[in-house]
C-alpha cells in the first residue's frame, strides 16, 4: 500500500487504517476516526508532548523518531524508549490523570498522525476487541519499563 493513498488533504483514508491496531473497528468508527485526526509534523527536538501535561491526544508516528524521556530533579535526562513508525508513542496518554510522566521529544524529521482524544476513548469503550489491542499495547510498554530497571 503506497503513502499517497493512506491521505488525502492530510486526513486519513480508509485504506489507513488497513493496520493490524485497527482491524477490528467498524466503517463507522474509522469515519469517526477520519474526521476528528490531524496529520502533525516535527523537526528535530520538537517537542510532541511536555512532562506533566494532561489530557493529551493519542499520536501513531508514521515515520521519523520520537524519544521518551525524562528530567530528574538534578537536572538528568533519562531517555526511557525510542519510538518508531507504526507505534502509539503512548496510548497512556489517554489515562494519566496527573499529567504525563515524560516529554516526547522528535529525534529526527517525524510525521504522526494525531486523534482526538474523547473520540478514542468513545471508541475503546464501545468497541471491546480495540479495547483489548490498546490494553496490550500498554502492558506491552509497562513490561519494557520494568525489564529495563
Amino acid at each position: 500500500m503506497d503513502a499517497q493513498s493512506q491521505f488525502s488533504d492530510s486526513k486519513p483514508t480508509p485504506a489507513f487504517f488497513q493496520r493490524p491496531l485497527f482491524e477490528s473497528l467498524t466503517e463507522t468508527e474509522i469515519s469517526s476516526l477520519i474526521n476528528k485526526s490531524k496529520l502533525l509534523q516535527y523537526k528535530r527536538n520538537d517537542t510532541v508532548y511536555a512532562q506533566g501535561q494532561k489530557d493529551l491526544p493519542p499520536i501513531l508516528i508514521l515515520s521519523g523518531l520520537i524519544k521518551l524521556c525524562c528530567t530528574a530533579p538534578h537536572g538528568r535526562e533519562c531517555v526511557l524508549h525510542i519510538i518508531r513508525p507504526e507505534a502509539l508513542i503512548d496510548a497512556g496518554v489517554l489515562y494519566y490523570e496527573a499529567g504525563i510522566p515524560y516529554s516526547a521529544i522528535a529525534i529526527a524529521e517525524s510525521k504522526a498522525i494525531s486523534f482526538d482524544r474523547q473520540n478514542f476513548l468513545n471508541i475503546i469503550q464501545a468497541n471491546g476487541q480495540f479495547a483489548s489491542k490498546i490494553l496490550k499495547l500498554m502492558s506491552g510498554r509497562q513490561r519494557l519499563f520494568v525489564n529495563k530497571l
